[in-house]
Parts: C-alpha cells; sequence; structure tokens
C-alpha cells in the first residue's frame, strides 16, 4: 500500500501525540530551585539544567526545557548523553527539544541536532532509539511537504505523472521544471527531500551543468526527461550512469512541436500542435520538409538532429514541400514547458 505524505505525516504526529505523557505535579518550586537565566552558563550549570528535565517539579522541568531551547548546539552533546541514560521524562523532553531545534535552530544547530538524533535512533533496542527514529520520520516528512512547497513556490510544477513499468503504465507522483521556473539551479537541493518522487521533467537552457549533482542523487527516479537543457554530453553522462535504472530521454535544442514516424522515407509532417513554434509559422499536416538552416533533410530523425542545435527562442528556416510547391517557412523555437 502507498501511503500520501499527508497520511504519513499524521501518522507519525499521532504516535507521538500517544506516547503516555509522564505525570505531572502541580506543586511551584521555591524561588532557590528555579535554573538561572539561559545566558553565560557554565558547561556545569548546563549540566544541572539538563538534570533538572527530570526535577520532581513540573516547574522546574518546564524551564529547564524553555531555557534548553534557547541553548544552541553547545547543549546538543550533553543533552544526547542525558538523553541516552535518563528517565522516560528525560527522553521524551530531550528528543522533541532536538527536534525543535532542527526546525527552528540555526544551520549550524540544526545539523548538529539531526546528527543526534540520528546517533540516537541507531540500530538497538532502546526507548531513546524508538523515540529519535519517530522525529527524524516525522522531520523528513515535513521537510518533504516543505520542499514541495518552496518548488511550487519557484514555479515548479509537481502532480501524477505515468510511467511504464515493464511495459505497464502506472501512477507516479511527477515534478516539472519547465518554462515558468524561477530559481537557481542551486535550489533544485529541494530535490532530497522529495523521497516520492518518482519522474522528473527538466525543460529549458535555464538548467546547466550545477544540476548535474542535485539530479544525479535522484536514485528513486523511474523516468527522467532532459529537454532543451544547457547541462552538456558529459553532464548527461554523469547522470546517466548515476542513474542506471532510470529511464532517460534526452532532447536537444528547442522545441519545434510537430511529430512525425521515422520509418517514413521522407520527413512527412504527420502532426502539429496547436499554439506551437510549427503551427505558428504555418507548417501544416501532410508537409513534407526537405530543407532546414540549408541542410537537406532526408527524414525525421535528421531534422531532429538539426533542431538540436538551436534553443528556444530562436529562427530557424525550413523548407517544406506542399502539394508538390516548395514553401520556405521561418520557425522561432518554443521553449520545452
Amino acid at each position: 500500500m502507498r501511503w500520501t505524505r499527508a497520511a504519513m505525516l499524521w501518522a507519525a504526529t499521532a504516535f507521538l501525540a500517544a506516547t503516555p505523557p509522564v505525570a505531572a505535579d502541580e506543586s511551584t518550586a521555591p524561588v532557590s530551585e528555579q535554573p538561572p537565566s539561559a545566558e553565560g552558563r557554565t558547561a556545569e550549570q548546563w549540566r544541572q539544567v539538563i538534570a533538572d528535565l527530570e526535577h520532581e517539579s513540573y516547574t522546574v522541568r518546564e524551564k529547564a526545557s524553555a531555557d534548553l531551547a534557547k541553548a544552541g548546539a553547545d547543549v546538543i552533546e550533553p543533552l544526547s548523553q542525558a538523553i541516552q541514560r535518563g528517565s522516560l521524562e528525560t527522553v521524551i523532553r530531550g528528543v522533541s527539544l532536538l527536534r525543535r531545534m532542527v526546525l527552528e535552530g540555526d544551520r549550524q544547530t540544526a545539523k548538529a541536532a539531526r546528527a543526534a538524533l540520528e546517533r540516537l535512533a541507531e540500530p538497538q533496542v532502546s526507548t531513546s532509539a524508538s523515540h529519535a527514529s519517530t522525529a527524524l520520520v516525522e522531520l523528513a516528512l515535513r521537510e518533504e511537504e516543505r520542499a514541495y512547497q518552496t518548488f511550487e513556490r519557484l514555479g515548479g510544477r509537481y502532480g501524477t505523472g505515468v510511467v511504464f513499468e515493464a511495459g505497464m503504465p502506472a501512477h507516479a507522483t511527477h515534478a516539472v521544471v519547465g518554462k515558468g521556473w524561477r530559481g537557481e539551479n542551486d535550489d533544485l537541493e529541494l530535490f532530497a527531500a522529495m523521497s516520492q518522487l518518482e519522474k522528473l521533467s527538466v525543460y529549458g537552457p535555464r538548467v546547466d551543468d550545477k544540476a548535474v549533482a542535485y539530479i544525479s542523487r535522484l536514485t528513486s527516479l523511474k523516468r527522467l526527461e532532459l529537454y532543451g537543457t544547457k547541462i552538456s554530453d558529459e553532464g548527461i553522462q554523469q547522470i546517466q550512469n548515476a542513474l542506471r535504472s532510470t529511464d532517460i530521454e534526452v532532447r536537444r535544442g528547442g522545441l519545434l512541436g510537430v511529430g512525425g514516424t521515422l520509418t517514413n522515407p521522407n520527413c512527412l509532417i504527420s502532426t502539429v500542435r496547436p499554439g506551437s513554434a510549427a503551427d505558428n509559422a504555418g507548417v501544416q499536416p501532410g508537409d513534407i520538409v526537405v530543407e532546414c538552416e540549408g541542410k537537406p533533410v532526408t527524414d525525421f530523425k535528421v531534422l531532429t538532429e538539426i533542431i538540436a542545435n538551436y534553443p528556444g527562442g530562436e529562427t530557424v528556416r525550413m523548407v517544406v514541400l506542399r502539394s508538390g510547391i516548395k514553401i520556405p517557412l521561418q520557425v522561432k523555437l518554443d521553449e520545452w514547458e
């Protein structure tokens, strides 16, 4: 059964919510028991604050949690040690604090907190490992939701597409980087968090070799389309080497917007997409392309190879044969969408 991201997030959140809480007393600790302010503490003072996570007073426990949430990366290691050997109260509060640091901390703090959770979750039978593993699952799902939202805000599109498995069509999560993409190549790092992505279409010259490292990590992809990009032949080879089980299709150049058959003895145009570059230039179904950019066109494959040398936005000169008459046309190529 395939779970949606929303369902998996609900399940992880429900698991955390269902964790039996440690009973809290309503007593108020004397003023002398209250921890000092969060600023300027020594390592020994921080260890005492961490120890207060299982103090008999609920008020002290809450104050310790609040102070530790603001402490930053310096308390992560002693906090992790306390989680490993502490009571259930310390485990619950400590893992929750590490999770919060991942979500709300600066880059250094978030990285260190995640590493601490990963160490705690390493295969072992313990309460701390169980809670750390659950926190990591929830974080991954939240980050995936955030990645899809950011991707969409940058002009990317995603939904359900179709891939073929063993010759049979199957539904897949499909992302498109196309004409409306406003992000930079480095923004494609978002793909790392999009764990359910199975089909990716990258269209247009805004994507170049800087994107290769990010695309090469997507080992779960079943289908990859690279149309009209500026990724070099070397970059394409690197992607192909990394994604050996992925069906990869590469098309160079701009979009003409016609269909034909490779088995025809000439370049017969069978279809013209409405609103495409070819349609706007006056190409019609039944036309036979005999020349493109001064080069003879013998079949549809030759036409595709010539067009591959010209990016979207450039104009190419074509000659078509229609009812025995040669007609010159100027076609401004589209960008892939």
